[in-house]
């Protein structure tokens, strides 16, 4: 090997293979030699190699009360860097996959029907979620009969938070979620049902769309 005075006082850990041009051809086959080894053996263990630890858990909301009357559901999905996702309802196949922008759309969900949603998501790396531990939604039962008017608020202690007529007494707020107008006339309301009679008969003109509170 040629060794200069030139090339001696570079510091051998400063140097590369075209200070030695007797070893570049040798290197550059190695270094293809290599990287076609690993592209091989990477081949090779495809489907073999234990899942990455760091499986992504995706996230449901929007489940509608259960029962409902609906026999239609909107389900949004999220979760810590999820970008995409596939579910499944109750015993169905897996959906293709879509991305987290696009809700869950439920329809003609059968009358009496119990349903639970299963989702698995994916992350901005490509990895997803275990399909043995997929994401489970509150389940939910259908039925057509069930009230639309719902209590969706209750205050106990009316400090200052509802002014009636100069007093601040308990109030609830009543809800609908249907879409046809409910009439609530005669209908009653009491925080003890074993001991008639009640303490609030809802009065005969009122009729329900809109939240109302009592």
């Amino acid at each position: 090997m040629d060794r200069s005075p030139l090339l001696s006082s570079i510091p051998w850990w400063t140097r590369s293979f075209a200070d030695y041009p007797k070893l570049a051809g040798t290197a550059t086959t190695f270094k293809n030699y290599m990287t076609a080894r690993r592209a091989t053996v990477a081949g090779l263990i495809a489907g073999l190699v234990p899942p990455a630890t760091n499986s992504p858990v995706a996230t449901i909301s929007g489940e509608p009360r259960s029962p409902t009357f609906a026999t239609t559901a909107t389900l949004t999905v999220g979760g810590a860097d999820i970008t995409h996702y596939r579910y499944r309802l109750n015993n169905g196949a897996l959906s293709a996959e879509a991305p987290v922008a696009n809700p869950i759309t439920l329809s003609g969900l059968a009358n009496g029907s119990t349903n639970t949603v299963y989702v698995v998501g994916r992350n901005s790396g490509g990895i997803y979620q275990s399909a043995g531990a997929p994401t489970i939604s509150k389940t939910c039962v259908v039925n057509t009969a069930a009230p639309t008017v719902r209590l969706s608020e209750v205050l106990a202690q009316n400090v200052s938070a509802f002014n009636h007529s100069g007093t601040f007494p308990d109030a609830i707020e009543l809800h609908n979620e249907g879409g046809s107008v409910v009439d609530l006339s005669g209908m009653t309301l009491t925080d003890d049902p074993s001991a008639p009679p009640p303490k609030f008969t809802i009065p005969e003109w009122h009729k329900h769309s809109t939240p109302v509170v009592i």
